[in-house]
């Protein structure tokens, strides 16, 4: 029995159509007991927010955001913000003063240097002690200038990268970013080679810029011309990623003595060690052709088919409702109750996708 698919603006039109209403019966209200001041409470007041409190203490640095490790997405500069623990501490981001209020909170906009990783010496100090903090996240999303070979490989920008398990009559788009000028191709372990073509396209808008820049001329950003885009279908890439979904563990018996060593007499309980110039012959590979100069790299991507037979999930979470999205790190759009079973469409990485 096949699946039934409802679409999506299907099941808008009934949630209109079943909270629409007919004409309301005029009534008349019925007297509240102190009305009036409800009422005036409810009012928004007009005054100034309370003053930040005075507080005095042994000195305390921390940084609440962007926490060590996070990805920033962010062009130019960003902001980080956090605590010293007092209201007189002095704080420096890489040497440059930030404001610090009495309760000891800090805030301070700091430029990002043309890197991939940022490193914050954050240093606070008072009349009696000082502290330092080395804080290091990493930058979302950046474009490093072009190396001066004459031919070269972007590795941090192929896509779609992972394990991606993928319809066979479905076509994927892949991509990578290389020299300008150059002949750029797939080449798959049996010699096939997909082809590659200028794709120019702008650096994506960070979601927080999009959301919160009142300034139009932030929302322009540069043009990348070069990258290179291209289609696969129905070939299975890399080694394979394995069962859509994992199977779970078996449930260790009530009987079996857990500590028990296992002993396989006189030959190693493993198997055979892979072999491992098969495994990495396994791997597509990324070549770009400028002249006589040539640059490869391995795409770390995997490739399983998946079968013309629907496969149902069943979506389960401990806060009993499963957020949907409509893209990978898009934000939320559907929120499903726990039990809800689609038909798969597809997974890449951990991100499952499903058929509305």
């Amino acid at each position: 029995m096949l699946p039934v698919r409802a679409p999506v603006w299907a099941t808008l039109v009934l949630w209109v159509a079943g909270c629409a209403r007919g004409p309301a019966a005029r009534t008349t209200p019925l007297p509240v007991a102190n009305a009036d001041t409800a009422v005036r409470d409810s009012m928004p007041r007009t005054g100034s927010l309370p003053p930040v409190p005075d507080v005095r203490g042994p000195l305390a640095l921390r940084v609440v955001y962007p926490p060590a490790g996070a990805v920033v997405s962010a062009r130019d500069s960003t902001f980080l913000f956090g605590s010293a623990g007092t209201g007189d501490a002095r704080v420096t981001i890489n040497g440059q003063p930030v404001r610090v209020w009495p309760n000891g909170a800090w805030l301070g906009w700091v430029s990002l240097t043309p890197d991939s990783l940022m490193q914050f010496r954050i240093e606070a100090r008072t009349d009696s002690a000082d502290q330092t903090l080395d804080h290091v996240v990493r930058r979302g999303d950046y474009r490093p200038p072009p190396p001066l070979a004459p031919v070269w490989i972007d590795s941090a920008s192929l896509r779609p990268r992972g394990a991606l398990w993928w319809p066979r009559d479905e076509y994927l788009a892949i991509s990578v970013r290389a020299s300008e000028g150059a002949l750029v191709r797939m080449r798959l372990p049996d010699g096939t080679l997909v082809p590659l073509t200028p794709a120019p396209a702008r650096e994506p808008v960070a979601g927080a810029v999009r959301a919160f820049e009142r300034d139009l001329a932030k929302l322009s950003t540069p043009l990348v011309r070069e990258r290179y885009a291209g289609l696969l279908r129905g070939r299975a890439v890399g080694p394979d990623p394995g069962p859509l979904f994992p199977s779970r563990p078996a449930p260790l018996a009530a009987t079996a003595p857990v500590a028990t060593p296992v002993t396989c007499g006189s030959a190693p309980c493993s198997g055979p060690e892979p072999d491992p110039s098969f495994v990495d012959s396994l791997w597509a590979v990324v070549e770009a052709i400028r002249g006589i100069d040539t640059a490869r790299v391995r795409w770390p991507l995997q490739i399983a088919l998946l079968d013309s037979l629907p496969l149902i999930a069943e979506l389960s979470d401990t806060d009993s409702v499963v957020v949907g999205r409509a893209l990978p790190e898009g934000t939320y759009h559907w929120f499903f109750p726990a039990g809800t079973r689609a038909p798969v469409g597809g997974r890449a990485n951990d991100d499952l996708r499903l058929q509305l």
